[in-house]
């Protein structure tokens, strides 16, 4: 009778461990099953500013939308400027960690100072060229397991600003 009381016991406690991580596989599952979800709703590159004999800024904002139920962190955000025309690059840059609150469109504020020399192909072509489209690809690591990414990227013509 004793061992029916032994193996009723540990059937028991199995069954309470099973339960419980049905239950807890359950609830995470409902809370991160829209992290696949979190997406760049629109990087914009806005204008060009504070324009020197040797720099310019390029300023825009980064909208990223989180529609999960939870909080998600951002690693970092690293991301190169480029002459379109001729793939020079003219700078890189990270954006340090943040959050993205859940059920929330973040913006992200972005600003990057291209520095030049004048033997440059970007001087170069401000001289020369009607058009000079620089490029800023992107991507947003977050701090999740595997370390997911979503990449961005947008044009701007500086001679516009000019």
């Amino acid at each position: 009778m004793v061992k029916k009381e032994g193996k009723m016991r540990v059937l028991r406690w199995a069954a309470v461990v099973f339960i419980a991580l049905v239950i807890l596989g359950s609830a995470g599952y409902y809370l991160t099953k829209d992290l696949v979800n979190i997406r760049i709703k629109d990087f914009t590159l806005t204008y060009i500013r504070n324009v020197q004999l040797n720099s310019f800024e390029v300023s825009g904002e980064l909208l990223i939308d989180n529609p999960g139920k939870i909080t998600v962190p951002v690693r970092a955000i690293t991301y190169t400027t480029t002459l379109k025309e001729s793939g020079e690059l003219l700078g890189s840059g990270t954006i340090p960690g943040f959050r993205l609150e859940r059920a929330t469109i973040t913006s992200v504020p972005f600003n990057h100072r291209v520095t030049y020399g004048p033997i440059s192909r970007l001087a170069q072509s401000l001289l020369t060229n009607n058009e000079v489209i620089i490029s800023v690809n992107g991507v947003i690591i977050l701090d999740l397991p595997g370390q997911p990414t979503l990449p961005f990227q947008d044009e701007i013509d500086v001679r516009e600003f000019i």
